[in-house]
């Protein structure tokens, strides 16, 4: 019915949008937490009762730099002849409909992308009573698009991930819980299940460093249990454990994700770049709409950026860092106070999230910045001010990458040292870049302020 009456709509006489309201259409992908895309629609609250057909909306995916593997993402409707009307949003005092989707990053694997429209809706002029068109442009929203990962199979032997998002009821066969702390950030497999017809189920495991054997009822999908993911296994997590599984690492820019000793408790701890950690598990997980952050981790806590991306099967990197370093940021919901945390001490493991191998090395080195640029013991002023933390005129991309972490920028970082700007997206209003010369920082500085001499 709405795809006949776009079709009528068409071959009516329509003036061109009147530049007064100006009424526009915005489209941006949008992926749910099962993964599936569709193309949001949204527009004005007046007129919103505007017809979309998915021919006039000529919409397609533009390739954002050269990272991580150089897909052709493509982007293709589910029901490409059914279009869909839009409808007031009293919540937000606008317009929108939803299209389905299905995106492809092509044959080279993962790539990140960005909406590019061209086309156009139909409505009515609210004032003159005549057919108009509203033009539809893309956002300007990043979009990551992954490789296919296969579903996990439910069978025994079928390992999971004990997440630090909330306490599991696990529990022994005498009836006790076990604790939080015992369990969280530990694999557990599966020895068996019990499903019943009405939907709940009885999972049996092997809890790892736990003695006994443990259960979990739940119901609906075993395979999405909230806080309990499925361990998945691929080539690209096999290349990372065999180069970087219990060996020393560094991190770029010296700041580490944490979980604390409490359920869904997050913090950005500093733990420098003299001293490296070293990673005693590193997991591809089956879980969907996962926000990371092209950049440094810490621009993404608290909050959406520029260069923020949602990733599904992301992989998972743990390290026990003790009571080492220094809480520079702070997330949860527990009724602990969250500035206590950034003054306590407290028991912290590193969990480090990053959407690909790609991201993984843009996050560890096997090597100091000092062992790979020798040559920075010639100017000992710059040299300090990376241990520091503090970005310095004068300093190289490579000092730079090493003080403040790779930039939010979805490109290679053999591309990005040629670069002349380098922005780091941080929750608004504290946005920072850095400017270069050849290969010397000439200015930097916040978004909005003076630069720093």
């Amino acid at each position: 019915m709405i795809t006949t009456l776009i079709a009528a709509l068409a071959f009516r006489s329509f003036s061109a949008t009147p530049a007064q309201y100006g009424a526009d259409i915005t489209a941006s992908l949008v992926c749910d937490e099962k993964g599936n895309w569709s193309v949001k629609l949204v527009g004005p609250a007046n007129p919103a009762d505007w017809a979309a057909d998915p021919d006039n909306l000529q919409l397609s995916l533009l390739s954002v730099g050269d990272e991580p593997g150089g897909g052709k993402p493509t982007l293709d409707f589910q029901k490409p002849n059914e279009g869909v009307m839009g409808a007031f949003v009293k919540e937000r005092a606008d317009s929108e409909a939803s299209i389905p989707v299905t995106l492809s990053a092509g044959s080279r694997g993962a790539c990140f992308a960005r909406v590019s429209a061209s086309g156009f809706v139909l409505s009515t002029d609210p004032v003159t009573h005549k057919m108009i068109s509203l033009p539809v442009h893309g956002s300007h929203d990043l979009v990551y698009i992954p490789s296919t990962m296969e579903t996990p199979q439910l069978q025994p032997g079928l390992r999971f991930f004990y997440l630090p998002q909330a306490a599991l009821d696990l529990k022994q066969e005498d009836g006790t819980v076990v604790p939080f702390a015992k369990g969280v950030l530990r694999e557990l497999r599966l020895e068996s299940i019990d499903q019943n017809t009405d939907g709940t189920f009885k999972a049996h495991f092997r809890l790892e460093g736990w003695p006994e054997p443990v259960s979990l009822t739940g119901n609906g999908d075993p395979l999405a249990i909230p806080g309990l993911p499925p361990i998945l296994y691929d080539e690209s997590v096999r290349k990372l454990r065999t180069k970087y599984l219990n060996k020393p690492v560094w991190v770029y820019g010296g700041s580490l994700m944490t979980t604390s000793e409490y359920p869904d408790e997050w913090a950005s701890v500093r733990i420098g770049v003299t001293d490296p950690i070293v990673p005693h598990k590193i997991l591809r997980l089956y879980t969907h709409h996962v926000m990371l952050n092209v950049g440094p981790q810490i621009a993404a806590l608290g909050g959406q950026t520029n260069s923020s991306f949602y990733a599904d099967c992301p992989i998972y990197i743990v390290a026990d860092i003790g009571k080492r370093g220094e809480v520079t940021a702070a997330m949860g919901s527990s009724s602990d106070d969250m500035s206590k945390m950034m003054k306590r001490e407290i028991a912290l493991t590193g969990c480090q999230v990053v959407a690909d191998e790609w991201q993984f090395e843009r996050t560890f080195s096997l090597k100091s910045g000092q062992m790979q640029h020798p040559d920075w013991i010639a100017e000992p002023l710059l040299s300090q001010s990376v241990l520091d933390g503090k970005v310095q005129k004068g300093m190289t991309h490579a000092m730079v990458a090493w003080t403040l972490g790779w930039p939010g920028e979805p490109s290679s970082k053999k591309t990005l040292m040629s670069w002349p700007k380098w922005r780091y997206d941080i929750v608004a209003p504290y946005s920072f870049w850095v400017q270069f010369e050849g290969d010397r920082v000439v200015k930097f500085g916040e978004d909005g302020k003076p630069p720093k001499k």
